[in-house]
């Protein structure tokens, strides 16, 4: 299994002993670089869902906000989860990457509206409309 990044490169290159404890007792194949072979499961995306939240926050609380960035953006990708878009979207706007922000948000809010969270896209159309109060989206949606 490889989990591919925007550069190329997997996810778990380096790191024999993460994608061990990830995969936990299936057999899995390490080559020389590093690079997983077998196939995705459930558990692993969460585990590494777990493992780029993590990074995400220490690199926050450490005041690199680009770094935090990258890790949220790879979870949102891994997962496709709402919260992560929303995770990923307000460290963009204490990045001060506000048009990067509002596209997360709109993303965001769009996915609990489909998964029939109304309160939280409503929050999240409150965020939206903190940044950016003339946007025609969460302007309907919050009205």
């Amino acid at each position: 299994m490889c989990l591919p990044l925007d550069n190329g490169r997997c996810a778990l290159d380096g790191d024999p002993g993460l994608a061990r404890q990830l995969l936990g007792r299936r057999k899995v194949t390490v080559m020389a670089h590093y690079r997983i072979v077998s196939t995705p499961t459930t558990r692993t995306t969460v585990a590494l869902g777990q493992t780029f939240c993590r990074r995400a926050w220490r690199h926050a609380r450490k005041g690199d906000y680009r770094k935090a960035v990258l890790a949220l953006r790879e979870l949102a990708a891994i997962t496709g989860q709402a919260k992560n878009w929303v995770r990923l979207g307000d460290m963009l706007l204490r990045a001060q990457r506000n048009e990067e922000a509002l596209d997360a948000l709109r993303q965001a809010m769009w996915l609990h509206r489909r998964i029939g969270s109304e309160g939280r896209a409503r929050t999240v159309a409150r965020m939206i409309l903190r940044v950016d109060p003339k946007d025609a989206l969460a302007t309907r949606f919050f009205a």
